[in-house]
């Protein structure tokens, strides 16, 4: 379940940054504890047993996978999703899976040309997010300097008071190579539209002046979003394949907490890969 051969090595500087990460140091307790087994060695998932392999330096396989992904920012709860459980029983859930597939295949060439994705929905739990992290999280393994931002956080970035950690976050939007923004939402009044639209075209214009790919995630139309981000909707749709998950009859979100209460019953856990 977890890539036995996965190996990657840290610069002391991208080790800084994964120790300032809240779910680095709660979950793994700042690297000494597996997320996974809990430095047992085995784990347990859906009834069967797995190996949780020890890497280089003594570090588990599935702390260093864990590390990489704090790294770019992904959250310990997608992590845990697996892609291979990305469910296909309706038309809709076929078609997505394959749109993210052919997007991971061709990055090389259409990330060049700066094309992303726009995860789209009008309700809430049908696996936006875990599509697009899912999409990240295949391509920073295969080197892909990546970002996840949960917009919520990104409207604060140039209020963080620290004035290294606020130019690091606002530099990593601008530039990294793929930048996933999490649920971008509709101001709740103009003198929120007119800021967050300021401020959004700040971040995403060099993006867009780059050719640096962008993964969006929203329940906001098309129409919506032309209405109250125009700047930053004509600076990214154009470009971006669009994965339209309204005909989804299921709620991920609510699957995901039966399938963790199942696993804690069982005394089993969630594998990172």
């Amino acid at each position: 379940m977890i890539p036995a051969d996965f190996k990657t090595t840290f610069t002391d500087s991208q080790l800084e940054q994964i120790e300032r990460h809240p779910g680095y140091v709660s979950k793994t307790q700042s690297g000494k504890v597996c997320p996974v087994c809990l430095n047992e060695g085995r784990y347990a998932y859906q009834g069967k047993e797995y190996e949780c392999p020890v890497g280089p330096g003594g570090i588990h396989v599935a702390l260093r996978l864990s590390m990489l992904y704090f790294l770019h920012n992904i959250p310990i709860r997608y992590q845990k999703l697996i892609w291979a459980e990305w469910p296909t029983d309706t038309d809709n859930q076929r078609e997505a899976k394959e749109a993210m597939d052919y997007y991971v295949a061709n990055f090389e060439r259409g990330g060049l040309n700066g094309e992303g994705l726009t995860f789209f929905s009008s309700g809430l739990g049908t696996g936006k997010t875990w599509g697009a992290t899912s999409t990240l999280k295949r391509l920073v393994k295969s080197g892909v300097d990546g970002w996840f931002a949960p917009f919520y956080e990104v409207k604060s970035y140039y209020d963080i008071e620290d004035r290294k950690e606020r130019e690091f976050k606002i530099k990593r939007v601008q530039t990294a190579d793929l930048l996933v923004l999490d649920e971008v939402r509709e101001p709740g009044s103009d003198a929120q539209k007119r800021f967050f639209a300021d401020e959004l075209e700040a971040l995403i214009r060099p993006r867009a002046d780059n050719d640096f790919p962008t993964i969006i995630t929203t329940n906001m139309t098309p129409d919506v979003l032309e209405k109250v981000f125009p700047r930053v909707f004509s600076l990214i749709w154009g470009k971006n394949l669009t994965i339209d998950l309204t005909g989804a009859d299921y709620r991920l979100s609510d699957q995901f907490d039966l399938h963790n209460r199942e696993l804690q019953l069982n005394g089993e856990a969630w594998p990172i890969t």
